[in-house]
């Protein structure tokens, strides 16, 4: 019985967390560094593309999940991804 009270707290206690408000992207660049990990084009494959050397941003590239190309700028390891928001 004690355990699982603990379980539910821990759990957040069954609160849901606030959805977080996708945002558009004026422009998504990638500084040099790049160490070609692919992580970036596992999570957006749409914008990011690694090649043998470092990645590109595909040219015609969706920019309107902000939220997507912020969570591949995250995973980076070398914090090369970055971006401006629109607005």
């Amino acid at each position: 019985m004690f355990a699982g009270e603990f379980a539910g707290a821990a759990a957040g206690g069954g609160a849901a967390a606030p959805a977080v408000e996708n945002f558009s992207i004026s422009k998504v660049w990638i500084e040099p560094g790049c160490i070609v990990c692919d992580a970036c084009e596992a999570i957006f494959p749409e914008v990011f593309e690694v090649t043998d050397s470092t990645c590109i941003i595909r040219p015609g590239a969706p920019l309107n999940d902000g939220l997507k190309v912020q969570e591949a700028a995250e995973a980076c390891p070398v914090e090369v991804i970055k971006f401006t928001k629109v607005g």
